[in-house]
């Protein structure tokens, strides 16, 4: 259960997917219960908005740190990279019952309303994770399907979060970008990636896929039984 504030929730448990609309107290170690999802799972990945303030959209993911993820946060609609507060996650992990909040107008102002997005990883619903290497031959992100949807963030600079899917680019490479941290039009962003059928692979040396050295994190949607083997390109022209 949570902690003593007003809680309604729609959820998935076959896609992993979980709208909750929660009220904030305030106060620190505030509980928003989840819902019971398949395997017991705690979720990957959280975003959270105030509903009548003008604040951002603040973002847990398990892989925002090597090992103290629940002390980090991002942003959805800015550029900025990975950063550390207590006052958004109270440096509490999610489990598979609840996530914890902190003190941060953001995510826990007091009677204010707030809605989260809650995704757990499930065979259509997958954490990214992986490290950038600079190069044209770039870094590949196994998701165990073919990737049909993704949105992602470079940890380290100050890039911008990119969406990408199949329904603009039906074929590789996937060029056609949308930021929800800009109004920019979509557009070819110099950050090319394939879909292929484990996963998708960077294809270019740009700086906010594939940063070399660097942790890029985010979310894919993904088809969960591949159209053909070993990473095979599924989209080709």
């Amino acid at each position: 259960a949570g902690t003593a504030k007003t809680y309604t929730t729609q959820y998935n448990p076959d896609l992993g997917f979980a709208i909750i609309k929660y009220t904030g107290n305030g106060t620190a170690a505030h509980t928003i219960p989840l819902p019971t999802m398949t395997d017991d799972k705690a979720p990957f990945m959280v975003i959270v908005k105030p509903l009548t303030d003008a604040y951002s959209w603040i973002v847990y993911h398990q892989n925002a740190d090597a090992t103290i993820p629940q002390n980090k946060y991002l942003v959805l609609n800015s550029t900025v990279a990975v950063n550390d507060n207590t006052v958004y996650w109270n440096d509490t992990a999610p489990t598979s019952s609840i996530f914890t909040l902190g003190t941060g107008v953001g995510v826990n102002g007091n009677t204010k309303e707030f809605v989260a997005y809650v995704f757990w990883e499930t065979d259509f619903c997958k954490p990214i994770n992986y490290t950038g290497n600079g190069s044209a031959d770039g870094a590949f992100s196994n998701l165990g399907g073919s990737c049909e949807f993704s949105l992602i963030k470079n940890t380290a600079t100050t890039h911008n979060w990119f969406m990408m899917d199949s329904a603009r680019d039906p074929y590789n490479p996937i060029s056609n970008t949308q930021s929800p941290n800009s109004s920019a039009v979509d557009s070819p962003s110099g950050n090319e990636v394939d879909f292929v059928s484990n996963g998708y692979k960077c294809r270019v040396t740009g700086a906010g896929t594939n940063g070399s050295g660097n942790t890029i994190i985010g979310i894919a949607f993904v088809s969960p039984e591949p159209d053909s083997k070993d990473g095979a390109q599924l989209r080709a022209k």
